[in-house]
C-alpha cells in the first residue's frame, strides 16, 4: 500500500472539504437558522479530523475537535449563531488550511512560531464558546447504591467493544493502530485485549492481510457516539459490537460466542469481575450493520491529472491517425471500406467527446470561492455587497477553470474597490444600500461566456481619456467610440485610481488580465454606463485539447480556424464590397463588416483568376470578414503547441497535423485582429485595401 498516495488524497479531499465548510459558514451569515448548513460544516470538520487521526496528525486532530465542539453546540442550540462566533469559525478554516499546508511527506507538521501562536489563540477562543455557554445540568441526589457502586456515577459509563477489521483494511489504507490512537483520545481506555485469528498449518499467510481483532474496555459519556467517531471510515467493513459492562454481559452467550479462545474469554471475565460491580440492569448491544442498498448508488473516482492528460493526448493521436486512414480509404474507392470507416469515425468522435468531458468542471466551483473574497473585502471597505451567481453549472475545461481564477479575482476585487460605491453614495444616488455583483456563465455558439457585472458607478470616459493622454497612450479622442475608450483600461500601466491601496490602484492588473485570457485563446470586452454599472465579458473556447475547425487554403498554405468563432461562410463578390477611406468592407445584410485579407497578413501570393471566399468571424461583439482562397471544410483539429520560441507570436495558437501528414497552423482570430489593428476593435487602412491586396 502506497501510504504517500493516501496522504496526498487526504490533502486534496481536505481542501475540498474546507471549501464546503467555508461555503456553509458564509451562507450562515444570511441564514443563521439553517440547520443543514451547520450539519454541512460539522461533517466537513469531522471528516478532516477523522482522516487526520489516521495519519497521527495530533495538532490537526486537536484543533478540529474544538471546531467540532463549537459546531455541535450550535447544532444542539446550546449556542446561537452570532457574528463573533462566525468570524472565529471562518478564521479557523484558514488556520486548518495553514496546518495542512505545513505538513510534510513524512506526515509531520513543521509549524512556524506564528502558526502555533495563532493555533493557541484560536483554540482558546473556540473552547471559550462551548465551555462558557454549556448549560448547567441539575445534579441528581446520590443514593446509597451510587456510593457503593462506582459505575452509577454519571461521569463513568464503562463499555466493552469488540472490533474485527476486514482482512484487506491495510491494502485500503486504514491503519487500526491510528484508529485506536484517535479513539483513546476521546475516551478513557482501561484495557485492550488482542485476539489472534486461528491459522491452520496448511493455511497460506498473506503479509498484507490483517489477522487481529480486539476487545477494548473503556469509559465514555457516550459510547456509541465515540465508537462512530473513531471508526467512521471503516464502519461498512469492520465488525463492531458494543455492550455496556453489566452483570448480564457475563451471561450473554451471543457476545461471548465471538471468542473461540476460552483463555481470552476467561481473561476478559476476570478483569471485569475484578474492576466492575455486577448489580446493573442489562442493555441491548449496539451493533453496526451496513445500510440497506436502495437502487444504484452514484460513485466517483479520483484520477491523476497527468493520466487524464495522457488519455487526451492519445485520443488526439487517434484523431490524427483516423484522418490519415480516411484519406487513404477514400482514395481507394472501396465502398465497403468507406462505410466501415464512417462507422469508425463516428465511434472515434464519441470517444473524443467522452474523453473531453472527463476534463470538464463546473465554473461554479470558481464562482463560489468569491463568497469569502467579497465578504472580507467588503468589510474592509465598509461596503455592503450581495453576490449573485448565475449559470454555475456551466462546464468548462478544467485547465481553463483553474487558470481563470486569477483574472476573475482581479475583476471582482476591482469591482468592489472601484466599481461599487459606499453605502452613503448609493443612498444619495437613490440606489439600494447593498451593491450587487453578478457572476454569470452561459453557452454561446460553441464557446463559454463569463460575465462580471456590478451596479456601481460605471466607467468615466472623461477620466479614462485624460489618463490615457497623460500616459501617452493616445494623442486625442478623435475618432474613438465609447467602446474604444473603455478598452483603453487594458493598456499596460493604465489606472485612474487616485491612491494606491493593497486592493488595487497600482497600475498593474487589467493588462495582465487581458494577457492571461489571450493565452487561453479567449477575449475580454467591457461595457459600461456611467452611474449605472460596468460589465466585463469574457469569451472562452470550450477546450484547449481537440477542437472542431474550418480548414481554409490561402495561397499554397492551409490554415485551421476554430469553428466556435465562425458565424457563416459566404462567396466573395466584388459587388458586395466597398472602400471607405482605403478600408475594405463587405455588405452583410444590414451591416458593413470590415475585411481582412489573409493573403496580405501571411504574405501569400495570389494566382491568376483566383476565387475567394469570406469567413465571417466574431471577436467579442464585433464581426470581421477573413478573405481566404478556398474553404476545405470541417476538421477535427488536435492542437499541438508551437513551442517556447513562438510564445510571443500573435495570431497563431498552435498547429495541427492533417491526414496527409501536412502541418496546418491554427489561427487565433482575436489575436490576429488585434495584431493588425492595434489595441482597438476597428481595422486600420494599412492592412485593408481591396484593390491593392486582392487581384479581382
Amino acid at each position: 500500500m502506497d501510504v504517500s498516495a493516501a496522504f496526498h488524497t487526504f490533502i486534496e479531499e481536505s481542501a475540498e472539504l474546507l471549501i464546503e465548510y467555508e461555503e456553509a459558514m458564509l451562507a450562515l451569515e444570511s441564514n443563521p437558522d439553517d440547520q443543514e448548513l451547520l450539519h454541512q460544516a460539522f461533517r466537513a470538520a469531522h471528516t478532516i479530523k477523522g482522516s487526520a487521526g489516521l495519519f497521527g496528525l495530533d495538532v490537526l486532530v486537536d484543533f478540529t475537535h474544538h471546531l467540532e465542539s463549537v459546531l455541535d453546540a450550535l447544532r444542539d442550540q446550546q449556542l446561537t449563531v452570532s457574528e463573533t462566533i462566525l468570524s472565529c469559525l471562518i478564521e479557523s478554516k484558514d488556520h486548518v488550511k495553514d496546518l495542512l499546508d505545513h505538513l510534510s511527506e513524512d506526515f509531520e507538521g513543521h509549524y512556524s512560531e506564528s502558526v502555533m501562536e495563532n493555533h493557541s489563540r484560536l483554540t482558546q477562543k473556540l473552547a471559550s464558546f462551548y465551555q462558557r455557554e454549556k448549560p448547567i445540568q441539575e445534579t441528581e441526589t446520590e443514593t446509597e447504591t451510587d456510593k457503593d457502586n462506582p459505575l452509577m456515577s454519571p461521569e463513568k459509563k464503562p463499555w466493552i467493544l469488540y472490533s474485527k477489521f476486514a482482512p484487506d483494511c491495510l491494502k485500503d489504507g486504514f491503519d487500526p493502530a491510528a484508529i485506536f490512537k484517535y479513539f483513546s483520545q476521546q475516551i478513557t481506555l482501561h484495557r485492550i485485549f488482542v485476539l489472534e485469528q486461528d491459522l491452520r498449518e496448511d493455511s497460506q499467510f498473506d503479509p498484507e492481510e490483517f489477522y487481529l481483532s480486539f476487545v477494548l474496555i473503556f469509559e465514555a459519556e457516550d459510547g456509541p457516539q465515540a465508537m462512530k467517531d473513531a471508526f467512521d471510515f471503516v464502519l461498512d467493513s469492520t465488525t463492531l459490537k458494543l455492550q455496556r459492562v453489566e452483570t448480564a454481559l457475563i451471561h450473554n452467550t451471543a457476545f461471548w460466542s465471538l471468542f473461540s479462545d476460552n483463555q481470552i474469554r476467561q481473561s476478559i471475565e476476570s478483569y471485569l469481575n475484578m474492576h466492575y460491580a455486577k448489580q446493573l440492569a442489562p442493555q441491548p448491544p449496539v451493533e453496526h450493520s451496513k445500510p440497506e442498498q436502495k437502487g444504484a448508488r452514484k460513485s466517483t473516482i479520483k484520477v491523476d491529472a497527468l493520466k487524464l492528460d495522457t488519455l487526451i493526448d492519445l485520443v488526439g493521436e487517434m484523431v490524427i491517425a483516423g484522418a490519415s486512414t480516411r484519406l487513404r480509404i477514400h482514395q481507394s474507392g472501396d465502398e465497403r471500406l468507406i462505410e466501415a470507416m464512417n462507422t469508425l469515425e463516428q465511434l472515434l468522435e464519441d470517444v473524443r467527446d467522452s474523453a473531453l468531458k472527463l476534463r470538464m468542471a463546473p465554473i461554479g466551483n470558481v464562482f463560489s470561492k468569491f463568497n469569502r473574497t467579497i465578504r472580507d473585502v467588503s468589510k474592509k471597505l465598509g461596503k455592503q455587497t450581495q453576490l449573485v451567481i448565475q449559470g454555475g453549472d456551466v462546464e468548462l475545461d478544467k485547465s481553463f477553470v483553474e487558470r481563470l481564477s486569477d483574472p476573475l479575482t482581479h475583476l471582482v476585487r476591482n469591482a468592489l474597490d472601484h466599481g461599487l460605491e459606499t453605502k452613503e453614495e448609493r443612498l444619495a444616488s437613490g440606489k439600494p444600500e447593498a451593491g450587487i455583483l453578478t457572476l454569470k456563465a452561459s453557452h454561446e455558439t460553441g464557446s463559454i461566456t463569463i460575465e462580471v457585472n456590478d451596479d456601481g458607478r460605471g466607467l468615466s470616459q472623461e477620466k479614462i481619456l485624460s489618463k490615457a493622454i497623460e500616459n501617452g497612450l493616445i494623442e486625442s479622442a478623435d475618432g474613438l467610440s465609447p467602446h474604444d475608450i473603455w478598452m483603453l483600461i487594458f493598456e499596460p500601466g493604465f489606472s485612474t485610481a487616485q491612491s494606491v491601496t493593497d486592493l488595487s490602484g497600482r497600475g498593474v492588473g487589467m493588462d495582465v488580465v487581458k494577457k492571461n485570457i489571450d493565452e487561453l485563446r479567449g477575449t475580454i470586452d467591457v461595457n459600461s454606463i456611467e452611474g449605472e454599472g460596468t460589465s466585463f465579458i469574457i469569451r472562452m473556447p470550450l477546450t484547449l485539447a481537440i477542437i472542431d475547425s474550418f480548414l481554409v487554403r490561402v495561397g499554397t498554405s492551409v490554415y485551421a480556424i476554430p469553428m466556435d468563432v465562425v458565424v457563416e461562410c459566404i462567396e466573395f463578390s466584388p459587388s458586395l464590397c466597398t472602400d471607405v477611406m482605403n478600408e475594405a468592407f463587405i455588405k452583410l445584410r444590414d451591416k458593413s463588416v470590415p475585411l481582412l485579407s489573409l493573403f496580405h497578413v501571411f504574405n501569400e501570393s495570389i494566382a491568376e483568376k483566383a476565387n475567394f471566399a469570406v469567413l465571417i468571424v466574431r471577436v467579442g461583439d464585433n464581426l470581421f470578414g477573413l478573405v481566404v482562397g478556398e474553404i476545405l471544410g470541417e476538421y477535427q483539429t488536435v492542437i499541438k503547441p508551437l513551442g517556447n520560441m513562438f510564445e510571443s507570436l500573435k495570431g497563431l495558437c498552435g498547429a495541427t497535423i492533417l491526414g496527409g501528414g501536412e502541418v496546418a497552423l491554427i489561427l487565433d482570430v482575436a489575436g490576429l485582429v488585434d495584431m493588425v489593428s492595434g489595441s482597438y476593435p476597428h481595422l486600420t487602412n494599412q492592412n485593408l485595401s481591396i484593390s491593392e491586396h486582392l487581384e479581382l
